[in-house]
């Protein structure tokens, strides 16, 4: 299996978990799971979300600021649909739960903006050699 499929894999799984959890009546995980923060376990899921979009998504010689724009943007809203979606559910959107998958799509998308640019810059070193 090849790397971007892993990867494509990865993030559909991701993006179907955050959906699950996100739309049950209540949340299954006790809230003091991570440190008592739910904007915490925001944080994160979508912090992977948008380290795995921006991976995916970004081929060689793509604009990375365009990938890393739409990253972000997708992200925050898928965050944001989910939120409107949770009062069909019997739970209660929280504007501030879309504002903290913002930061953590945006927080992700930034660290993989990092590993991108490692890679490219070994890649391009290995040529030079």
């Amino acid at each position: 299996m090849s790397w971007q499929l892993l990867r494509l894999f990865l993030l559909i799984l991701l993006a179907a978990g955050i959906l699950i959890l996100s739309l049950l009546p209540e949340a299954p995980l006790d809230v003091k799971f991570l440190f008592g923060l739910d904007k915490a376990q925001h944080w994160l899921a979508y912090a992977a979300l948008g380290f795995l979009v921006l991976l995916t998504m970004t081929r060689k010689g793509g604009s990375l600021l365009l990938h890393f724009s739409l990253t972000v943007f997708s992200c925050t809203m898928y965050g944001g649909v989910i939120e409107i979606l949770q009062k069909y559910t019997g739970r209660t959107p929280d504007t501030v739960d879309f504002f903290v998958n913002f930061f953590g799509s945006l927080a992700g998308a930034v660290i993989a903006l990092g590993v991108i640019e490692i890679s490219r810059n070994r890649d391009r070193h290995r040529t030079d050699t």
